[in-house]
């Protein structure tokens, strides 16, 4: 089991068609091509329902998409979960939608960008979200966003230019999203709060944890939730994070942040993907033990989705 990160359409029917039916049975099969049990989906184009200013609008897109991703998933109930968005822009329609996201037996976790109109994660705006999730034990997967509003770092602002926005939007918004978690005391602040990192590979998770501890030793009175260095919180039981197959330093960040941490994610069906042999890279990888593969295919990502059970 694993998590296959890829993307969804629009929420464009509420009842399932043709098209859609060979869809989800085309997802199925790549699944098995795979050797993947469970696959969990993440949302793409409706990261940006965030970017709909009218409150009532965004929670409507949000609920749209969710109902959309539950009848995907219905399809295959023990093969394909997903974790549903929510509107951000109202935090009683998000506290709203989590009380929806933890009825439905397809959702698995609750997919946030970490960042609106200039709060980022560690904002007390954000409180009524931690909390509902915390109390319905939903983890909380941060991602990139995409190339629409609202934009991580390392998008608008780097140009016109595809080579560079790829390059730097999902790691650059990692990493605030990260500091902004770690620094702003959420895990002190929400103790059964479990937070993944998503689709901004792992290589510079060491660097970035060792680099915060350095911080945090000489500016700890600028981050007065943090009791932790944050390598410990990052090499903890509620931080997890995704890589991508094919990183060459896979097994150096594996052994600095911990066997227990990492999940596989494909990021299937997007261009980069490593399909059809994304799971193969790792099965097969040389430097890695028995027991390192079982925990970063599997055992991580079923510790990680409580509510899938296999």
């Amino acid at each position: 089991m694993s998590p296959l990160d890829g993307s969804c359409s629009s929420p464009t029917k509420v009842r399932p068609g043709p098209q859609r039916a060979k869809s989800r049975r085309h997802r199925a099969w790549r699944q098995h091509q795979e050797g993947i049990d469970v696959a969990v989906c993440f949302a793409t184009v409706a990261t940006s329902v965030c970017g709909a200013a009218d409150p009532a609008m965004e929670a409507a897109l949000a609920r749209a998409y969710n109902r959309w991703v539950g009848e995907y998933c219905g399809a295959f109930p023990n093969r394909i979960k997903a974790v549903g968005i929510v509107p951000q822009r109202d935090m009683e329609r998000c506290v709203a939608e989590v009380a929806y996201l933890a009825d439905e037996p397809w959702a698995v976790g609750i997919m946030t960008f970490g960042n609106l109109d200039g709060m980022l994660a560690d904002h007390p705006y954000f409180a009524p979200l931690y909390d509902v999730a915390q109390d319905a034990d939903l983890p909380i997967c941060l991602h990139g966003g995409t190339d629409r509003p609202p934009f991580a770092p390392g998008r608008e602002d780097v140009g016109n230019n595809m080579f560079m926005m790829h390059l730097t939007g999902h790691v650059w918004h990692q990493m605030r999203a990260m500091a902004s978690v770690i620094g702003g005391g959420i895990l002190e602040r929400y103790p059964k709060l479990t937070i993944g990192f998503f689709e901004g590979g792992i290589s510079w998770v060491p660097w970035w944890a060792e680099r915060m501890d350095a911080h945090y030793k000489h500016f700890a009175r600028h981050a007065p939730h943090l009791t932790r260095k944050p390598s410990e919180h990052l090499r903890g039981e509620r931080c997890f994070f995704t890589f991508d197959p094919d990183e060459e330093l896979l097994p150096e960040a594996l052994r600095i942040l911990g066997r227990s941490r990492l999940m596989w994610a494909s990021d299937y069906p997007h261009f980069d993907a490593e399909f059809p042999d994304a799971a193969e890279i790792v099965v097969k990888h040389p430097r890695l033990t028995i027991e390192d593969k079982r925990a970063i295919l599997a055992d991580n990502a079923l510790k990680f989705f409580k509510r899938i059970a296999v």
